[in-house]
């Protein structure tokens, strides 16, 4: 590879006419590795009337990137034309143009140059330099090398924006990303576009004389960018490295400013990388952090929402209604400190609290956030409406737009807030921070199962209602010399305290649940433990505006994941098939739970790990163990589907039992939830559910559960217990129903969480 030398500070320049002399302490400059996507806001613009679809911010080097390219009818990039560096100190830019292959093709410099890069042939081209005044030749060298690595590079661009990216890491289970592979693709083929650009400019700086500024105006650019002779781990950093991704939606200052800078030049275009270094932050449409997406609950999101449904730093949910001020997070070794109020909706509701205030302490500074009506105070100060962002003493930033506040720590630390009629928020902790926590959220050890906690770190025994209310919430509730709130005058924490909320439990019939989860499902939420909450709070309230909390902490967050080390096994949205009569075999109805695979009769003849077979009876569709269906015979109503299976000299009766667990079986009484089933991590954890009720040797008692009642529907808030041949325990819960359009056959996807 052919080094060009890189002028660096020490570099004198000596001018005379187009002469030039270069002085430098080293002729081989060492590169450092590529830019860390994680110092990088990145954005993807999806307006199709806006030429420009990716803004990148560099805030360490004062850089400022902004892509342009063909969009689809989505308004997403499908390549990139026109690429631009803009220096936030001094206002110098760079305005590339690019070819098919990804390669630049000519920049037109603030200094007032065009340089032109042409006859691409393998690993060399062209350079010409010229003044943009009189189109004069400066400077100019045929052959010049690229650096090592570009041509791949260049392919990698193009590579994603045709096909994307993927950033889940192996071994995780893949959930449903708010964004998706191609606004991955695009963010990763501009980085690479910034790279290739940097690399490729990086040697006129030495052709060019000294008084084209040039140097100058790259310099930014270059120390961004300095990737050149670390190119493969360029590509590997795109994989380790998760950015934010925002998909903001265009407006105000910055609306104009994209509509020209593809043909603006000079100060205008200057004045534009300010305005998108300052703005275009701040207003999004859509959260796409990918990071965030991929290391799930377990990795240190914890939250409130609702009326309020907390979910700890380790993945534990449960529902927290006490009323007045608590300590949510609390370091245990610095001075990190996240406090909440909850209130009642209103003066008359006494059945649930929402969250209406917040405060945040990452060091010296304090933020408060206040909903109806909205008000948002820094160190005891009202912010105006005009609040956009600001950086604190100790590092913080806070960042508003027009439904969140965001504080980010000088430690990777973010709390997020949105702020509508009331207060929920998300708490996303660095790795470092581990079992240093106390608070409602938990000590984010990895454990969720000692999250729950009074104060003195006892642990909380009994997690009903009765062990909540009051001794939980009394253990967390703050003192007045302990609050980071700021009081209105004549009031103090006592004013929102009432430690006898709630005053009871409630519980809803069968028909408000399921009106209430169509409403939740309609609005989109589909995934655990948001449904659920959804379905509580619509439940009790009859507000269906709670669906936005949840479908706002639903789309930050990803599925939950089993640890790697867990000893349960977790297969998600199985489908498993009902036919319309008893006696139906082409369908795949028969179930292995071991390894979440459904099978057809005639697939599953010989395969001695099948565990249950799901089936048709006029009245209901149920699920049972196959030697339920021996013992049972014609008296259970299943006497056609008997006779087949003697048809096909079936000759597979495993044991075993299948267990609806809604408390409603007067032998067991097992009563687990959907939020018991998402909570549960491993072995022991079923087997504290279970209570070791369930017989693996049973031929007939409890060996059968009713999915759907055909008179009731199905109650998709009922979790299924069930026991295998061979002893291993576990459950099932039905996430979704339907026909297939296709072969008609009706057919119910469940999850299910099994012992290994």
């Amino acid at each position: 590879m052919k080094k060009i030398p890189y002028l660096v500070a020490s570099v004198i320049l000596i001018s005379c006419s187009k002469e030039t002399v270069l002085v430098t302490e080293t002729s081989n400059f060492k590169f450092a590795e590529p830019a860390s996507l994680a110092t990088a806001q990145q954005a993807i613009i999806t307006n199709p009337n806006l030429e420009v679809g990716y803004v990148a911010s560099y805030e360490d080097k004062k850089l400022q990137v902004i892509a342009s390219g063909k969009k689809n009818t989505k308004g997403e990039m499908t390549n990139f034309e026109k690429l631009i560096l803009v220096n936030t100190i001094n206002n110098a830019w760079i305005k590339y143009d690019f070819n098919t292959d990804f390669l630049p093709s000519k920049a037109e410099t603030s200094t007032g140059f065009i340089i032109e890069f042409s006859n691409y042939l393998g690993t060399k081209f062209d350079i010409s330099v010229k003044k943009k005044s009189d189109g004069k030749e400066v400077t100019s060298k045929k052959g010049e090398v690229m650096y090592e690595g570009n041509l791949e590079l260049a392919q990698k661009a193009k590579g994603y924006f045709e096909n994307g990216i993927d950033y889940t890491k192996s071994g995780r289970v893949q959930g449903i990303l708010a964004c998706d592979k191609t606004i991955g693709g695009i963010a990763a083929g501009a980085y690479i576009g910034q790279n290739i650009a940097g690399c490729i400019t990086a040697g006129v700086a030495l052709l060019a004389a000294p008084e084209l500024g040039i140097l100058a105006t790259f310099t930014a650019g270059r120390t961004a960018l300095d990737a050149c002779s670390e190119t493969k781990k360029l590509i590997d950093n795109l994989q380790n490295n998760r950015p934010a991704i925002q998909c903001p939606e265009a407006g105000g200052a910055e609306q104009s400013c994209f509509s020209n800078i593809v043909s603006e030049t000079g100060q205008a275009l200057s004045n534009c990388g300010q305005t998108v270094a300052n703005t275009w932050l701040t207003r999004k449409a859509c959260e796409c952090n990918d990071e965030l997406q991929t290391r799930g609950l377990l990795d240190g999101v914890g939250g409130g929402q609702g009326d309020p449904h907390l979910t700890t730093h380790d993945g534990f949910a449960y529902d927290f209604m006490g009323h007045g001020e608590f300590t949510v997070v609390q370091s245990t070794n610095d001075k990190l400190l996240i406090q909440v109020r909850q209130e009642p909706m209103n003066n008359t509701e006494k059945r649930a609290t929402i969250n209406t205030a917040i405060a945040v302490r990452f060091d010296k500074d304090v933020v408060n956030v206040f909903s109806n009506p909205f008000r948002l105070l820094i160190n005891g100060e009202v912010q105006n409406e005009t609040f956009v962002s600001k950086r604190l003493s100790d590092n913080t930033l806070v960042t508003k737009n027009a439904e969140e506040i965001r504080v980010f720590s000088s430690n990777n630390d973010e709390v997020m807030i949105r702020y509508k009629s009331r207060i929920d928020y998300l708490v996303y902790l660095n790795d470092g921070r581990k079992g240093k926590l106390k608070g409602l959220l938990g000590d984010f050890d990895g454990n969720r199962n000692n999250d729950l906690v009074l104060s003195d770190g006892k642990p909380l025994t009994d997690r009903s209602f009765k062990g909540l209310y009051p001794i939980y919430a009394d253990a967390w509730r703050i003192k007045q010399a302990e609050s980071l709130f700021t009081y209105e005058s004549g009031k103090n924490s006592l004013s929102f305290t009432d430690v006898k909320f709630p005053y009871q439990e409630f519980t809803f019939s069968l028909t408000a649940i399921q009106q209430a989860e169509s409403r939740c499902r309609q609005s989109g939420i589909n995934r655990e433990p948001y449904l659920s909450q959804c379905v509580y709070d619509v439940s009790l309230t009859g507000d269906i505006s709670f669906a936005e909390s949840a479908k706002w902490s639903q789309s930050l967050t990803t599925f939950s994941t089993l640890p790697i080390a867990s000893d349960l096994n977790y297969f998600q949205n199985v489908r498993i098939e009902v036919g319309s009569r008893q006696n139906q075999s082409d369908m795949k109805n028969v179930i292995d739970f071991d390894t979440g695979k459904t099978y057809t009769f005639a697939e599953s003849k010989s395969n001695k790990a099948i565990d249950g077979v799901a089936y048709y009876d006029i009245i209901q569709n149920s699920i049972c163990t196959f030697a339920f269906l021996k013992t049972c015979g014609i008296s259970c109503g299943v006497g056609s589907l008997n006779d087949y299976l003697k048809s096909i000299s079936w000759n597979i009766w495993n044991t075993g039992m299948i267990q609806i667990s809604n408390g409603s079986d007067k032998a067991f009484k097992l009563k687990i939830n959907n939020l018991d089933f998402y909570n549960v991590q491993n072995s022991s954890g079923i087997s504290s559910l279970l209570q070791n009720k369930l017989n693996k040797n049973s031929d007939y008692e409890n060996g059968v559960a009713v999915i759907e009642d055909f008179s009731k529907g199905i109650d998709s808030q009922n979790v299924f217990a069930f026991i295998t041949a061979d002893g291993k325990q576990g459950l099932f819960r039905i996430v979704g129903t339907g026909i297939n359009p296709v072969t008609k056959i009706s057919y119910y996807d469940i999850d299910i969480k099994i012992q290994k």
